[in-house]
């Protein structure tokens, strides 16, 4: 029997591992983080290295565009693009489905913990929320995510020859691929035009105008919650593929 109680989890034997002090102490999630701010970062981190190294940062003037998952609100952060994420679907891969993942925690002697997990399937919208102090820079940085989102391509499976591939903007899929907490798939076909629109003031003087402009896609993720003994848990993307182990793996 497992109770609640101000000082947090407990059942009839306390768990090996210790229990969190209180019953609102903060889960590690993906470095910190639950669901929903990892998806954020995974696309803040993807958007910032497909930024990297393209004409895309500086635009005009030379100004360096700034993505981050808080609203700007300082002069330094303009032009930028504000990150939003929610969920439309989450769902469990399987009913009762919690198979085990082998984690080998020394090599020689070899020993090892097998951490069970969950694997969830969800479906979401991005938004992307481009702020800008002048309606040029905000257009050209709107063509840009366009563009980006758009014709961005994997690889080819079969390239004979490099300098004719015609499947460029590949940063913003190659750093979601690589993200080590979820595993995402954007949508290209659809983006879904916010509107453009002008604010009587920016968050540092009332005098000065601001340019918006926002564009959604859905995406589809997946990730795998490993457990913890101490009631905690964290994400792992799906580059393991779960597996109930034998009786010989026990011994």
């Amino acid at each position: 029997m497992t109770t609640l109680t101000p000082g947090g989890w407990y059942g009839d034997q306390p768990p090996t591992g210790g229990r969190p002090e209180s019953a609102n102490a903060p889960f590690p999630g993906a470095g910190g983080a639950g669901m929903i701010e990892t998806v954020k970062r995974a696309v803040m981190n993807a958007l910032r290295e497909a930024l990297t190294g393209t004409t895309l940062n500086h635009l005009v003037n030379g100004t360096e565009v700034t993505v981050d998952m808080e609203y700007p609100i300082e002069k330094e952060h303009y032009p930028g693009i504000w990150v939003q994420f929610s969920f439309n679907e989450i769902v469990q891969a399987g009913i009762g489905h919690e198979p085990l993942i082998k984690n080998v925690v020394t090599a020689t002697p070899e020993e090892v913990n097998w951490e069970p997990v969950r694997e969830f399937q969800f479906k979401g919208r991005v938004t992307l929320t481009i702020v800008a102090l002048t309606s040029l820079e905000r257009d050209r940085l709107a063509d840009a995510v366009i563009t980006m989102l758009a014709f961005s391509r994997p690889p080819n499976g079969v390239v004979t020859d490099p300098t004719g591939d015609t499947r460029k903007f590949r940063q913003l899929i190659s750093s979601l691929a690589e993200n080590p907490y979820v595993s995402l798939t954007i949508n290209h076909d659809q983006i879904v035009p916010g509107g453009q629109g002008m604010t009587t003031g920016v968050p540092w003087d009332e005098e000065i105008p601001g340019y918006e402009d926002s564009y959604s896609f859905d995406i589809l993720g997946q990730t795998n919650i490993v457990f913890r003994d101490d009631g905690t848990y964290s994400l792992r993307n799906v580059a393991e593929t779960p597996r109930l182990p034998s009786r010989h793996d026990w011994q």
